[in-house]
């Protein structure tokens, strides 16, 4: 199962830990007008130390572009259209096909990570609580290791009978989450 977002958030409760990693499984389309579509992120802003945003930009060119600690580092040009697996580190984000190949990685040389302050969100950016760039994907599954590489999210597609509401489950903290906005739609 997938879930496509398009114009709806997911808070997954949860604030990335300075030494996380997170690993979700999308496939993004190219097709929403925005210069900026985020894919996952919390931050205050751009600028400050506790950001953590992965999004692509359009800037003469589809470029991926990853953010953490008021570091932004832009990598190279977006994959779009085909599941891949995004892997967020604390020094570097990878990008791998379905054949566990790797196509591209962006490295964050920033030090001093610290700790998010804000909720990250999945479909757009968390910008101090307040919605930033849409990204229209096709969402597979959302998963964030601690340091100890021990599963504290793994939020993955379902429906609650109960209701029929779209959402994901996370298997780990034995929550539903449904969008902030709106309805999801709910592909095979």
């Amino acid at each position: 199962y997938e879930i496509y977002s398009k114009e709806r958030r997911l808070d997954t409760g949860y604030k990335i830990k300075k030494d996380d990693r997170v690993e979700c499984c999308a496939t993004v389309d190219n097709n929403t007008n925005s210069s900026h579509r985020v894919l996952f992120g919390g931050r205050r802003s751009w600028d400050n130390a506790d950001n953590f945003y992965f999004y692509v930009r359009a800037k003469n060119k589809e470029q991926a572009v990853y953010s953490r600690n008021g570091k932004e580092c832009w990598g190279s040009t977006m994959t779009y259209g085909k599941p891949c697996k995004f892997i967020a580190e604390p020094n570097k984000m990878s990008c791998y096909n379905k054949q566990d190949e790797l196509l591209w990685e962006i490295i964050n040389d920033g030090v001093n990570y610290v700790d998010s302050n804000y909720n990250c969100w999945i479909g757009c950016g968390n910008n101090s609580n307040s919605i930033e760039c849409w990204c229209y994907a096709h969402y597979h599954y959302f998963r964030v290791y601690n340091k100890d590489n021990n599963l504290v999210v793994n939020l993955i597609p379902a429906k609650r009978l109960s209701d029929n509401v779209l959402g994901f489950y996370d298997t780990v903290r034995n929550a539903f989450y449904t969008s902030n906005s709106g309805n999801y739609n709910y592909e095979y």
